[in-house]
């Protein structure tokens, strides 16, 4: 066994004895048996090469067999390092067993060349531009000995890189000359373009996977603990304040005065009391201590220093971020609904913090089956008023909701579903919970300047239907392809503040919501 370095050279020497014993005890390990005193040893071909660089008449025999054997007839394996940079000297290495003395030359030369004639079949590897791959079988057909000077002065000229490149038709040939069906060539070729396709989308989104590893926690931390003590228990009287014009529901809550309130979403805060609306309109008298689960128990990790959802350092100069004007016609197809009044106004909630900031904001509900069922709670509760089933629901656009969410002039409200689905308990209260959004980091869609882009869903039940697509378009296993949860603000912000060339999302809303659209249209 010999293994060519740049500087140096490894040899193995072992010897065969082919005298008292047949060809199989010759082959494998079996020339280590003991042997007689008497067993003598000829010298055979110990090595093959495949190439040989430029080479000297100086060169080391090994003929003499009587110094590689030990007093019992023991066979030795000697290993001499050779140092293809010295040319002059000498060394006289010790053998474990015995006094056998070898010198080390600067050169050393090969007589013969052993030729193999593999033949090619059906390979698995992705990178060829089209057509089926084709590789070495491990069986070779021929095999011929020669010696080295004649195989140098008789071998072709060496083929640059264009001649070794097989064209995809007579690759095709190949494998079929070699016994692969149509069949079998057609089937290694969709698994090859199935490979190819997972690599090219790996390779579009290994940069991005570290900054979505970095910005969104694949972990359900969204809620925070039911065990503060931070917040009170009292519950204070609402008070009416006339807003001419819409309808106010006025919600009151008391919290800790250390607590910073970022109303627009309500991240970090957990509401504890009840509800209650009053309007100035005297035909409108809506309660909402209903909303309020029996179970108040959140499930969060407090520990964790930052949230997704916590509102930008400087929202004025977030949107005047060229990264918001690239997004911001996405978000603005991004139907959000909002209860309204007749003439379209949507309903102001007056939420007063701590008896001294009062907000008047309205909510926008992800989704459109709890926005239509908050609207027959509102028909229902003051049914036989004269606006009462005029109310309804309107489309808003994400881009303004988010907008003023940052303003603290709004609420996004998510699904009951979706907190559930990223972790929060059952009969957790959607409001002033983190808007969760799912995204499979395997799939991506291209862009009209080619580049990809990272589909965002609000609906999980939309994000596993894009991968059983996925799935059944290019092929592979599902359990590849993992769902993972995001933030909203969190996916905003990242593409408003990162680079041009980062590859940008898709939000996409749910379907339910593209379908009521569709029929609020029409």
């Amino acid at each position: 066994m010999v293994s060519l370095m740049s500087t140096s050279i490894n040899i193995m020497v072992s010897l065969k004895r082919s005298n008292n014993r047949s060809r199989n005890d010759c082959d494998g390990h079996s020339f280590l048996r003991r042997e007689s005193k008497d067993t003598q040893c000829t010298e055979e071909p110990l090595l093959t090469v495949s190439s040989l660089g430029d080479v000297e008449e100086d060169s080391i025999s090994f003929s003499s067999s009587s110094s590689l054997t030990d007093d019992d007839g023991e066979l030795q394996v000697i290993q001499v390092e050779l140092d293809t940079t010295v040319h002059s000297g000498a060394a006289t290495p010790n053998t474990s067993k015995g006094n056998t003395d070898l010198e080390r030359p600067s050169l050393v030369q090969f007589s013969t060349v052993e030729i193999r004639n593999y033949r090619m079949v059906l390979g698995d590897n992705p990178s060829v531009t089209s057509g089926v791959p084709v590789t070495l079988d491990w069986l070779y057909d021929e095999c011929m000995v020669c010696d080295v000077s004649d195989y140098e002065d008789s071998r072709p000229p060496r083929r640059d890189r264009a001649q070794m490149m097989l064209p995809a038709e007579y690759r095709a040939r190949l494998v079929m000359d070699t016994g692969s069906s149509r069949k079998e060539i057609q089937q290694r070729q969709k698994e090859v373009n199935i490979q190819r396709s997972q690599r090219r989308r790996t390779l579009e989104l290994e940069h991005f996977d570290s900054q979505v590893d970095h910005y969104f926690s694949k972990r359900s931390d969204w809620f925070i603990d039911s065990a503060s003590s931070a917040f009170s228990q009292q519950v204070i009287k609402p008070t009416q304040i006339p807003i001419p014009g819409a309808f106010i529901w006025k919600m009151t809550v008391l919290l800790h005065p250390t607590v910073r309130l970022y109303l627009s979403l309500l991240l970090s805060l957990r509401i504890i009391h009840a509800f209650h609306i009053h309007s100035t309109n005297p035909l409108v008298s809506v309660s909402l201590s209903r909303r309020v689960p029996s179970n108040l128990a959140f499930s969060s990790s407090s520990s964790s220093p930052t949230n997704d959802d916590a509102i930008p350092t400087d929202p004025e100069a977030l949107f005047e971020m060229e990264g918001w004007k690239n997004i911001a016609d996405d978000l603005h197809q991004f139907p959000l609904f909002a209860v309204a009044t007749p003439e379209g106004i949507p309903v102001a909630y007056q939420v007063t913090l701590n008896e001294e900031q009062t907000y008047n904001i309205p909510f926008f509900f992800c989704s459109v089956e709890e926005a239509l069922q908050e609207l027959d709670n509102a028909k229902q509760i003051n049914r036989g008023s004269e606006h009462a089933e005029d109310m309804k629901i309107v489309p808003f656009p994400l881009g303004t909701a988010f907008r003023l969410w940052c303003t603290d002039q709004a609420v996004i409200v998510p699904s009951k579903a979706s907190i559930t689905q990223a972790g929060a308990p059952p009969g957790t209260n959607p409001i002033g919970q983190t808007v969760p959004m799912w995204a499979c980091l395997e799939i991506s869609e291209e862009m009209e300047n080619g580049k990809p882009r990272l589909p965002i869903f609000m609906d999980l039940e939309d994000a596993n239907a894009a991968v059983m697509e996925a799935v059944g378009a290019d092929g592979g296993k599902l359990d590849d392809f993992e769902v993972v949860c995001l933030s909203l603000s969190g996916a905003i912000e990242q593409l408003a503040t990162v680079p041009e060339d980062t590859p940008s999302f898709h939000f996409i809303p749910p379907s339910s919501s593209l379908k009521y659209i569709e029929e609020y249209q029409s």
